[in-house]
């Protein structure tokens, strides 16, 4: 005969069945997600596939259980438009998981995709990103398929990571400093608001009968702290709105730094080509989303430049600082791809 209690035999045999039914339909599950995260990377190097234009913000959507395959993707063995789009998807999605592969993927042989890898590392890059830029600026001599240099753009992109470093180093002393400083003023603050409570109430205490056989020289002198106190006036509080630098035109306007680039319907990559621009050119500065500048043509402008039907946007990539703090746009602001206009570049790029 058995010992034990029926209810304590009885649990585990119960919670058996539950769990292993939870593993079961967790498994269909995953194996579904792995299998539509093949599917979209398959559509990143097929231009004939339906999900073609979609699949990189599709796979940015499903986030770091892409981060996997995407690694993967990098491989001189597929496409290399494949591994060009997986570098951008793994940008967006910014895991820093994928530093590794992305760090190996420098030496690919396509300059194209070098090039997308490099722009990849400044958005998910860690302390070995540093060095590998730094290599790739020294002795990438390669170029992409539209004129970009794969150094330079590494240079850039070694710059500003190193500035984001600098400021990371010195955030905290300076959220510090505000501390003590905000500390500071509460205190000088309640002091103030103190003094005048103070001279209120001395200022409202009736003052003492004056008796004939007192000595003069023994009557209370006027409180002079408390007609200080009456005339405390409050300084009123200035409150400076800050302005946004332009030209003394106030047009806010650059050049073009690149050999060429594309100018687009919206603030990203895909095929919505409305314009080019050329090295020299002069462009006006109209909004800002993220690293894409909304902007037309300028007065200088090279004869083989055009954007239609007026305005669209560009990577920071290709130009040159602007004067003048740009404002924030709305990233479905720009002209729309024509069909004049879409066929600009076969190859994907800002």
């Amino acid at each position: 005969m058995s010992t034990q209690a029926p209810g304590a035999a009885g649990r585990p045999e119960d919670d058996a069945p539950r769990l292993t039914t939870r593993l079961e339909e967790g498994e269909p599950r995953r194996r579904g997600s792995d299998d539509r995260v093949r599917e979209l990377i398959a559509a990143l190097g097929d231009p004939n596939h339906p999900e073609h234009s979609t699949a990189v913000h599709n796979l940015v959507e499903i986030g770091p259980p892409a981060v996997s395959q995407l690694s993967a993707a990098l491989n001189p063995d597929r496409p290399w438009l494949t591994s060009y789009r997986a570098a951008e998807a793994l940008a967006q999605i910014g895991d820093g998981r994928a530093s590794g592969a992305l760090i190996g993927a420098l030496r690919h042989p396509n300059s194209n995709v070098r090039w997308s890898v490099v722009r990849a590392l400044a958005e998910v890059g860690d302390t070995r990103t540093l060095w590998a830029l730094r290599r790739v600026a020294a002795d990438d001599h390669g170029k992409t398929s539209w004129g970009e240099s794969v150094a330079a753009t590494a240079q850039f992109a070694l710059d500003r990571l190193q500035s984001r470093s600098a400021l990371l180093r010195f955030a905290e002393p300076i959220k510090t400093a505000l501390v003590f400083v905000a500390m500071f003023a509460a205190l000088l603050f309640a002091a103030d608001r103190v003094q005048g409570v103070m001279s209120e109430l001395r200022r409202n205490v009736p003052a003492p009968a004056v008796i004939a056989s007192v000595d003069a020289s023994a009557t209370p002198e006027p409180d002079a702290a408390g007609g200080a106190g009456a005339d405390v006036t409050e300084t009123p509080e200035v409150t400076v709105t800050p302005q946004a630098t332009t030209t003394s035109s106030g047009v806010i306007t650059s050049t073009v730094r690149a050999a060429s680039g594309n100018v687009r319907s919206a603030p990203e990559l895909g095929n919505n080509v409305v314009g080019l621009v050329n090295e020299g050119d002069e462009l006006e500065f109209i909004g800002v989303s993220g690293d894409w500048f909304l902007v037309r043509l300028g007065d200088n402008v090279s004869t083989k430049s055009f954007i239609r039907p007026g305005e669209g946007w560009v990577s920071s990539i290709v130009v040159n600082e602007p004067t003048g703090t740009v404002p924030p746009a709305t990233p479905g602001r720009g002209a729309a791809p024509t069909e004049e206009s879409t066929d600009v570049t076969a190859t994907p790029e800002p």
